[in-house]
């Protein structure tokens, strides 16, 4: 009989955070299409492991380079390690059985022990281009680590590694102790993870957690609440009169205000698509901007109208966030292009803008307009 995974490690960062978040994701079925395409990624890993990628079917151009990139991590990495005398297991079930909690348990991409330096290596691929996930702290990888630490005890050191192969041209790692993982799996892990059976378990509406919630997009009780005791009073407004202590409670709540309204949007949207009503909203098509039926005849219409071609064509440079990011999945960013990129770059100074006193920017500070002004070069006595 197969146990139910309830508590999924894969959303460690979610259910730690948010208790109740777990039990309103049990019934979750829907994946996306960036969740495929990293499947597709993780079986060609796996299966180049075992007897070379022969009858994997890549969905997207930059998968076969994705895969063959984070082989080509992975392998680098433990040359640096100087591991030899090791064991490496791929797809690995690990669980939370060894502490009670047999129904806790996930598949660890790559599991590896050096015998001769008792390093205990987890590893996961991750295959997006859009976030970047970091290994440091890194809850999913850290509930991997402590269900292997009950199979391999002898370990002395732990490194939790990440593969992003379209953001980064070498694996991340982040290196802990058992002893540091024990007193993490005592003071948050398992807390979390008996806090989430209870019945009322508590909710923590918050942007990271909510993000990947599926129930935050069907209408979380949590979330809406949270809007409600937001929302000002009726007939409340913003006056010249509000003290500044009033006016730095209201810019906290702000993150709250926007990711409620977000879910509430969502949740309305969500459920319209369903079918069902909300009364008095409706769907309607987004507005959208015209474009050429035809671009080609239309270039040719234009061209007979004797419109030059940077009449016809704008065209503009990608940014520097674009183009590092391009040169990363191409797996041409090295050190030395990073120093040389830093010569093309400027970062123009910011406007001024409101922000928390704990942000680590340098505060600015406003200059009376006046004492901006150049000094006089005409007296009073010239104008008369």
């Amino acid at each position: 009989m197969t146990t139910h995974n309830w508590w999924s490690p894969s959303a460690a960062q979610r259910n730690i955070a948010c208790h109740a978040s777990v039990q309103l994701n049990q019934k979750r079925t829907q994946s996306s299409k960036y969740a495929d395409q990293g499947s597709v990624c993780h079986i060609a890993c796996d299966s180049t492991d075992k007897n070379g990628s022969h009858g994997v079917v890549f969905t997207e151009d930059w998968q076969e380079q994705a895969v063959k990139d984070a082989l080509q991590q992975r392998e680098e990495l433990i040359a640096r390690c100087g591991f030899v005398n090791y064991q490496q297991n791929n797809e690995t079930k690990v669980d939370l059985g060894a502490y009670g909690f047999a129904d806790v348990f996930g598949t660890a991409d790559i599991i590896i022990y050096d015998h001769d330096s008792k390093t205990l290596m987890v590893m996961d691929y991750k295959f997006g281009a859009g976030v970047a996930v970091s290994p440091n702290e890194n809850p999913q990888l850290m509930t991997y680590a402590v269900g292997a630490l009950s199979t391999y005890q002898h370990t002395e050191k732990v490194v939790l590694v990440v593969i992003q192969p379209r953001l980064y041209n070498e694996a991340l790692t982040w290196d802990t102790t058992p002893g540091s993982l024990v007193e993490w799996r005592d003071d948050t892990l398992l807390p979390a993870i008996k806090a989430s059976r209870e019945p009322n378990a508590e909710f923590n509406p918050g942007e990271a957690q909510c993000r990947w919630c599926e129930a935050a997009n069907k209408g979380c009780p949590a979330q809406l609440q949270q809007l409600k005791s937001l929302l000002p009073e009726q007939g409340e407004t913003m006056s010249e009169t509000v003290s500044n202590q009033d006016l730095a409670e209201f810019l906290k709540k702000i993150p709250a205000y926007e990711q409620a309204i977000k879910q509430v949007k969502a949740t309305a949207h969500s459920r319209m698509m369903e079918g069902q009503t909300v009364d008095g909203f409706k769907l309607v098509r987004a507005s959208k901007n015209r474009i050429w039926d035809d671009p080609i005849k239309a270039d040719n219409l234009l061209k007979r109208k004797k419109f030059k071609m940077d009449e016809r064509y704008s065209m503009k440079l990608i940014s520097p966030s674009q183009a590092e990011k391009a040169l990363a999945a191409k797996g041409a960013m090295t050190p030395r292009l990073i120093t040389t990129l830093k010569n093309y770059i400027r970062k123009p100074v910011g406007d001024p803008v409101v922000a928390p006193a704990s942000d680590k920017r340098e505060e600015f500070t406003p200059i009376n307009p006046i004492d901006e002004l150049p000094p006089a070069s005409i007296s009073v006595e010239d104008l008369l």
